[in-house]
């Protein structure tokens, strides 16, 4: 749940950070999926090699949903 909401209250930040491949908010994210250290940059670089994937439809619920098929959870 938690990882839901902090998509949801930070979508468009983590858009752009995704689109860039770092920043506060990917590494936050990347946390809150268990990455951490190093780990936290591989996060980061399957994100936005699924840029398009992930935010095409421009929303937060569908963008919680493919980061988890991305990320096995």
């Amino acid at each position: 749940m938690a990882r839901q909401s902090y998509i949801e209250a930070n979508y468009k930040q983590l858009a752009k950070e995704t689109a860039w491949g770092k920043g506060e908010y990917i590494n936050n994210l990347a946390y809150l999926y268990g990455y951490t250290g190093e780990k936290t940059n591989e996060f980061a670089s399957i994100l936005q090699k699924n840029y398009n994937r992930i935010f095409a439809s421009n929303d937060a619920g569908k963008a919680f949903n493919e980061i988890n098929k991305l990320t096995n959870n």
